[in-house]
């Protein structure tokens, strides 16, 4: 009988499954989109018109209406995380064409760490020294399987953006931990269409100013434009933000680490781009910070905490 007590104490393992299950999605981002010879704001055009298009069209067979007077503050706050999670797009894109994938991984950490700083201010998240710890080894471990050297001559425009892109991304969780009603199919897709409609008028804005619009890719180069768009950008946001409203805010910023990770790793394995022992040590402190976060007992009354109240 009292086993049930400590059951409850930890937190439902679906949401955790399919929070990782998006991540390692979006690790493999990358190397779908090397297939892909477009520039990169209308390759994030394409994904996210199709992943829009895919969870609209669920959201309407299943009869998911939209979000009534009751939730509209809610749905502003969707549609908040949704531009935040388009303008992140864009802005590291961006800042990989002018700084490197590696200089701007570094910089992304930072949106991780401000997700805990803010989430303490305005989601009444708590930081504990085990938590405060974890958070350390799994920016130190982002740092090394990027395998930062800053000292390359980076430009400072591709820094703004990688700063901008780590804030947006800020935005983009913490807009959607605030949503309490709208939930499922029904979120993704307006977090879905408003990054869809926050690249496009990036886009517009481009090819007003002069450059070419190039929308559609080859005809060889369609599969890797549907994988993308359906089922990583699609399928894959579907899973990321029903995951998260049961999970913490700062689990959210902690295990985050793991798509980077992920990356590198299937970079290794598909790529056959070699991992160093930086990389390997970088993996490890992500794992090891990881893991211990989610096992300290806190974690789980966190998260009870962050499930309960978006119930």
């Amino acid at each position: 009988m009292r086993m049930t007590f400590h059951l409850r104490e930890r937190p439902a393992a679906v949401p955790y499954v399919k929070y990782i299950a998006a991540l390692l999605l979006f690790g493999s981002n990358g190397i779908v989109a090397s297939r892909i010879h477009l520039e990169s704001s209308e390759i994030i055009l394409l994904r996210t018109l199709l992943g829009s298009m895919l969870l609209a069209a669920v959201a309407a067979a299943g009869k998911h209406a939209c979000p009534g007077t009751r939730s509209r503050a809610d749905f502003i706050y969707v549609v908040l995380s949704g531009i935040s999670m388009g303008v992140s797009w864009m802005f590291q894109y961006e800042a990989y064409k002018l700084v490197g994938i590696s200089i701007t991984s570094l910089l992304y950490c930072l949106g991780p760490i401000l997700i805990v700083i803010l989430a303490q201010l305005f989601l009444g998240e708590r930081m504990t020294l085990i938590r405060t710890l974890c958070l350390l080894a799994v920016s130190a471990g982002e740092e090394l399987t990027g395998g930062v050297a800053l000292g390359h001559g980076a430009d400072a425009k591709g820094i703004a953006c990688a700063l901008l892109c780590a804030i947006a991304y800020a935005g983009m969780i913490l807009f959607s931990k605030k949503n309490r009603s709208i939930t499922g199919i029904r979120n993704s897709a307006i977090q879905l269409t408003s990054g869809f409609l926050t690249a496009l008028a990036y886009c517009l804005v481009k090819w007003i100013s002069g450059s070419a619009p190039e929308i559609l890719p080859p005809d060889g180069e369609w599969i890797p434009v549907l994988i993308l768009g359906l089922v990583n950008t699609g399928f894959g946001c579907y899973l990321y933000f029903s995951g998260i409203p049961e999970i913490s805010a700062q689990t959210v910023a902690v295990c985050d680490y793991i798509e980077p990770l992920s990356a590198v790793v299937l970079a290794a394995l598909v790529l056959g781009e070699k991992l160093t022992f930086v990389q390997y040590a970088g993996g490890v402190l992500i794992m090891a910070g990881i893991v211990v976060w989610n096992l300290y007992p806190a974690a789980h009354r966190a998260d009870m905490k962050a499930g309960s109240a978006s119930a």
